[in-house]
């Protein structure tokens, strides 16, 4: 099966390091992870080649860099916008990542199969709800609470209800969700979620008009999935499992078989730095750790043999 992962980010050591972890990873895996593309969008105002330290790491991941005008233009959403644009059509899945995630493990067969026979949108349902703090210039009418988001959002965008039928995954006692995935991980077809993005362009000038924030991409997914028609499916936590004791009690069992493992907290290590400063490295090697953390430094450990990998 011919799968395809997608990043972005800037061309600094932070994001540098973790696209060439993310390929040593999947080369580790072997079969059609080992033979997938995975293809790294980069974003800056000064800087349109890979710096040399990186190069050799960089040999078989494909490289775009999107213009320096169009990201003094857009800032950030142009390195992520362009991620849409560069996908393969031929690919039978398409995964897009964020920077700080590792594949531990081979997606199951089972789950590649339901990505591409059913054309429905795969993701992990969000930890929380949206935030409500908004960039600009207040707004009439905009949401006012995680009671509202959603019913406001929805009336505005879409004029219809969006249905909730999951739950957010870390909040407890648990409340109803729509398909508000974390875009750590989401995976579909190339079509879909070519669908899906001329949604979310479409969406996201008037959504940012009313709640503009750095998640205003992440919104826009269970409201895109709606006004496509795009069938959509949670995946369980294990396929976008953070580093987050809560998320450790409770899914011990989603723990103990992680497929991407998403290092975005910070309390234990830095993931900006820790795979390219030896010093960072070597502490996180060291370092007492559990749960997650734990499971995320063995594996580092198994890909790296314990040395600084880059």
């Amino acid at each position: 099966m011919r799968i395809e992962f997608l990043a972005c980010g800037e061309p600094t050591d932070a994001f540098l390091s973790q696209g060439a972890m993310i390929r040593l990873a999947l080369d580790a895996l072997g079969g059609d992870h080992r033979a997938a593309r995975f293809a790294f969008a980069f974003g800056s105002e000064s800087c349109s080649t890979i710096p040399a330290r990186w190069r050799r790491a960089y040999r078989d991941i494909d490289v775009h860099f999107v213009s320096p005008e169009l990201v003094a233009k857009k800032g950030i959403d142009a390195q992520c916008d362009v991620l849409w644009d560069i996908l393969d059509p031929s690919a039978d899945i398409s995964i897009l990542i964020d920077a700080d995630t590792l594949p531990l493990r081979a997606i199951p067969a089972e789950v590649l199969t339901s990505v591409k026979e059913s054309g429905a949108i795969h993701g992990v349902i969000a930890h929380f709800p949206p935030p409500l703090h908004h960039e600009g210039d207040p707004v009439e009418g905009g949401p006012t609470s995680a009671d509202d988001v959603w019913p406001v959002l929805a009336d505005r965008l879409l004029g219809r209800e969006l249905p909730t039928p999951w739950e957010y995954t870390l909040m407890r006692p648990s409340t109803p969700a729509p398909f508000y995935i974390n875009h750590g991980v989401v995976a579909g077809t190339p079509d879909a979620l070519a669908g899906l993005n001329r949604a979310i362009q479409n969406i996201r000038p008037q959504l940012r008009k009313i709640l503009d924030n750095d998640f205003a991409d992440q919104i826009a997914i269970p409201l895109g999935v709606v006004a496509e028609g795009l069938p959509a499916r949670a995946l369980p936590m294990r396929f976008n499992f953070p580093n987050d004791p809560r998320a450790d009690e409770l899914y011990p069992d989603e723990l103990a078989n992680v497929v991407i493992m998403h290092y975005l907290r910070t309390a234990e290590f830095d993931r900006h730095i820790v795979f390219h400063d030896a010093a960072a490295f070597d502490d996180f090697m060291r370092r007492r750790l559990d749960g997650s953390n734990q499971v995320f430094r063995e594996r580092v450990r198994e890909l790296t043999g314990g040395q600084l990998p880059f």
